[in-house]
């Protein structure tokens, strides 16, 4: 099988993230989550594969565990893009998250909302740290049934410290962990 190599930036301009709403830092790093983490969230063993086709850098488990994946077993990535900077994570149980440190976190909170069929759940305010969360159904891209995850936009609202964390929640998991499913867009 020979592997396409496909920049993150190509990803954000094929599914037309315009500049308008947002900077190139944050259509890359949507889309980086759009493609990587939402498209696949059935099917977590692609996540890897998809990671090494754009070129992105494995981080060893001794650095990824402690310090991106809050001690979860998983596994973690560094792309970096002309456009962006990006740390992607993927917990054992099929939690993924792209990390943009350079990213505006309001303007990628807006991106979801934007891009993404959603219901806006309470929010959570700890500080100056913000998480907004929503509930979200995208169409399957295999042309399966409606896929149903719960997209987390952490980031803070100091000038002081930029970045933005997107979370991807798949369902499955949430009905494990959840006693009653959030209301689905």
């Amino acid at each position: 099988m020979v592997a396409s190599r496909i920049s993150i930036s190509v990803l954000a301009c094929a599914i037309g993230l315009g500049g308008a709403v947002a900077g190139p830092i944050e259509d890359t790093m949507f889309a980086a989550f759009e493609a990587i983490c939402i498209w696949p969230i059935n099917k977590p063993d692609e996540i890897g594969g998809k990671l090494q086709d754009i070129g992105a850098m494995p981080l060893d488990e001794q650095t990824a565990r402690p310090m991106f994946l809050n001690q979860q077993p998983g596994r973690a990535w560094l792309i970096r893009d002309k456009n962006a900077r990006l740390l992607v994570t993927l917990t054992d149980d099929g939690v993924c998250s792209v990390f943009g440190p350079d990213a505006s976190g309001k303007t990628v909170e807006n991106l979801v909302g934007l891009h993404l069929r959603t219901n806006k759940l309470p929010a959570d305010k700890v500080g100056a740290e913000v998480a907004s969360t929503f509930a979200v159904t995208y169409p399957d891209p295999s042309g399966g049934d409606d896929l149903h995850l719960v997209v987390r936009a952490q980031y803070s609202d100091l000038t002081s410290t930029p970045g933005a964390a997107l979370v991807a929640i798949p369902e499955r998991l949430l009905a494990k962990e959840l006693s009653r499913l959030p209301p689905w867009p």
